[in-house]
């Protein structure tokens, strides 16, 4: 079994040292590895400090460039360098545990017909952040859960589905979505630099789910994320959950174009009013009874939805109304 483990990295010199010392701590077993390391663009000293640790590396690794910002971009040109059966993407700011690689080989063989393998993605202990607190931050990539199941990735997302960071899946899969992607047969913008939200993760996801749709979960697979901790001030995850909301109809309608036996998750024409006068009031009521951050996000991605729904229904209707005068 040989995996590459695919990093993009833009102006990423500072996490570097961190990043290095959780992948050399990494106990390989009989797995074959090599890294590609993919320099999006970066202004900084990231090229030459990626030059110098990839020599001291246990296992072989490339760093190549692509110029074209975007995370996307990025991590298409790292599929198209790697030559790995699997492809593990680790963000700058992760830390794998040092038995991943070896949880992976056992993941693999238990849950043979699985499209992904996921895991929990964990704060550093020193941040001493409450259980109730990373349960709420979804919405920057963390997660505890427990268990070790298989499911069905039936809807647009799932509590213990995939994501980018700790993405693992075959490379020749990759391939294909990175090739449809080039096309233009993605909508969704996909993120670049500090961009609030993303979701081409999400879309890659549901490209490989087109055909068979089965995942696995297993906590004793665990990444920590090292992030930014302004990420997780209340402020920052406002304006995160606000822009996932708004960004949500994008988001579904993409999905739904690779799979359209996708549920709609999202209301359209008249019950665009209904979500305003039941749901929004809802979301409100529970954050006034309990004031939980988790209540505070969920009214805020709320709102960011309701005003894309509007702004959908008005657009409509003025594309009705501008038909009509020309007929």
């Amino acid at each position: 079994m040989k995996i590459s483990i695919i990093t993009c990295f833009h102006n990423s010199e500072r996490r570097l040292p961190a990043f290095f010392r959780a992948l050399t701590a990494l106990d390989a077993g009989s797995v074959t590895v090599e890294a590609v390391f993919v320099d999006n663009a970066s202004g900084d000293g990231t090229a030459d400090h990626l030059a110098r640790e990839a020599l001291r590396l246990p296992w072989p690794a490339r760093v190549i460039r692509e110029p074209k910002p975007g995370l996307m971009h990025a991590r298409c040109a790292g599929v198209d360098a790697a030559t790995g059966e699997w492809v593990l993407f680790l963000d700058d700011d992760n830390e794998p545990r040092a038995d991943y690689l070896t949880e992976l080989r056992r993941l693999t063989a238990t849950f043979p017909e699985a499209v992904f393998i996921s895991g929990n993605c964990v704060p550093p202990p020193e941040y001493g952040l409450p259980d109730s607190m990373v349960q709420s931050a979804g919405y920057v990539a963390l997660r505890s859960r427990s268990g070790e199941f298989e499911f069905d990735l039936v809807g647009t997302s799932h509590p213990n589905g995939p994501w980018g960071a700790g993405l693992f899946c075959r490379r020749d899969e990759l391939s294909a979505a990175c090739a449809s992607w080039r096309a233009g047969d993605c909508r969704i913008t996909g993120r670049t630099g500090t961009g609030l939200s993303g979701g081409e993760d999400h879309w890659i996801i549901h490209y490989l789910c087109r055909e068979r749709s089965r995942c696995a979960f297993s906590d004793r697979l665990v990444l920590v994320h090292r992030l930014d901790r302004h990420r997780l001030e209340p402020r920052h995850l406002v304006r995160v959950a606000y822009q996932l909301g708004a960004d949500t109809p994008d988001h579904v309608d993409a999905f739904r174009a690779l799979r359209p036996t996708l549920p709609k998750d999202y209301p359209q024409g008249w019950r665009v009013l209904t979500f305003f006068l039941v749901q929004l009031p809802r979301a409100v009521l529970r954050y006034w009874r309990r004031g939980t951050l988790g209540d505070l996000l969920w009214l805020c991605q709320s709102l960011g939805m309701g005003q894309s729904l509007a702004l959908r229904r008005w657009f409509e209707q003025a594309g009705h109304h501008a038909g009509r005068q020309r007929s």
